[in-house]
């Protein structure tokens, strides 16, 4: 494939790679330094011929252009299975990751609302009371002027991405996904429990400003449908079920 556009940019080929780069991208593993060595020198040589800036913010610019306009093949985009291995910038990676798709809940009822919120996740364990009732007023009026067009009681799959800076405080991911679950079922007026496959997530990226995606559609996880005989028939290899009654203090 070949693209120009208005700067004079041409779209890489994956034949345009070295033999030795080109069989690597055919393997589960690509040698995604060496690639990424590639790409920047025929950025480089673009930004020569048209006389062109070669900074980091044109750089980025000339990445995700390629994602667009660019061979497939590179797999520097390859939505939605998500096959990268190489990704134009942090906020791309961020970006994409956050919306997985999810293979376990297909649901006749498609929708899918890929929900951003730009606020930095807290800690359920972690923070005062005053402070969580602030973060689940902060959440309450964010979705106050949005739609997600779920009926309550509808089964739910959540998938949660946090992005973190790596040089702040850490955060364990069940305590920020109690913070954050609590403030959204009670934003949209729904049951937690109708969450029935919850997906997690954190993301590292030097950053200033950390923040939330949220990705949530109908599950048909337990629809039940895709079960040809409804029965049970498991073959314990083990020597038994645990029973916790022989794990209490004894009296």
């Amino acid at each position: 494939m070949s693209s120009e556009n208005v700067s004079g940019w041409r779209g890489l080929s994956v034949n345009d790679l070295p033999g030795e780069l080109q069989a690597s991208l055919r393997t589960e593993f690509p040698k995604a330094g060496l690639i990424a060595e590639w790409l920047k020198s025929q950025f480089e040589q673009q930004a020569d011929h048209t006389g062109s800036s070669k900074d980091e913010d044109q750089f980025a610019k000339w990445l995700i252009w390629q994602e667009i306009n660019g061979d497939p093949n590179l797999r520097l985009r390859k939505w939605p299975s998500l096959h990268n291995f190489l990704f134009s910038t942090y906020s791309t990676k961020a970006s994409l990751l956050a919306q997985r798709h999810c293979r376990l809940c297909a649901s006749p009822d498609g929708q899918i609302h890929f929900i951003p919120i730009r606020i930095t996740p807290v800690s359920r364990q972690a923070v005062t009371g005053e402070v969580f009732k602030a973060f689940q007023a902060a959440i309450a009026d964010w979705f106050a002027t949005r739609t997600v067009d779920i009926p309550k009681s509808s089964p739910r799959c959540v998938a949660v991405t946090f992005v973190l800076d790596p040089t702040k405080r850490d955060r364990d991911l069940d305590n920020m996904v109690k913070a954050l679950q609590d403030a959204v079922s009670r934003a949209l007026d729904f049951n937690d429990k109708y969450i029935q496959h919850l997906d997690l997530a954190k993301i590292y990226i030097p950053n200033d400003e950390e923040y939330v995606y949220i990705r949530m559609q109908v599950s048909a996880i337990n629809s039940g449908g895709d079960v040809i005989l409804p029965v049970t028939n498991h073959r314990w290899l083990s020597s038994g079920a645990l029973d916790l009654k022989n794990y209490m203090p004894k009296t």
